[in-house]
């Protein structure tokens, strides 16, 4: 049984993803985040266009700061996180 947990993790982006709804707006956000030894999958739901925006914003090799929900996703770990929960860092 995995257990769901809040997490904050930061890292550098290594692929992104960007998959709308039929109705344009909304959307989903699939990042690979690349942290010291190994990637997590990254899972953003976008609803309004300024959230959309938000996410325009990040690129590949960018690094960033998120927060949200570990779960199990297809059988693997995936961190949920809101548009206004992933922090571009800059170094």
């Amino acid at each position: 049984m995995y257990a769901v947990e809040y997490c904050t993790l930061k890292g550098s982006i290594h692929d992104i993803r960007t998959v709308h709804s039929v109705h344009g707006k909304s959307g989903k956000l699939d990042l690979s985040l690349w942290e010291e030894t190994y990637f997590t999958q990254v899972e953003c739901i976008f609803v309004t266009d300024k959230e959309r925006d938000q996410l325009r914003r990040i690129n590949p090799g960018d690094t960033i700061l998120i927060s949200g929900w570990v779960t199990l996703l297809n059988g693997r770990p995936v961190v949920l996180v809101q548009p206004n929960h992933i922090e571009e860092v800059v170094e």
